[in-house]
């Protein structure tokens, strides 16, 4: 059981962490939509890079936290 019990709180934790990625993502497509460049990196803009940088950073680590619990 009690590796069943961990299995099933590993599922919910990645689960969190993919509702959450997956928010940042919807949000950070929005701003790009708008017209924010930077998201993609497609120009070499340092300071359109520099204003979703942060947001990068946030699902790059999100990412790699949901590859590891899985």
């Amino acid at each position: 059981m009690a590796k069943a019990d961990r299995l099933a709180r590993l599922d919910d934790r990645r689960a969190e962490i993919e509702t959450e990625y997956r928010a940042l993502l919807v949000a950070a497509l929005r701003r790009t939509a708008a017209g924010q460049w930077g998201l993609f990196g497609h120009n070499k803009d340092r300071a359109h890079a520099a204003k979703f940088a942060p947001v990068v950073l946030e699902l790059t680590e999100l990412g790699e936290a949901a590859d590891h619990v899985r």
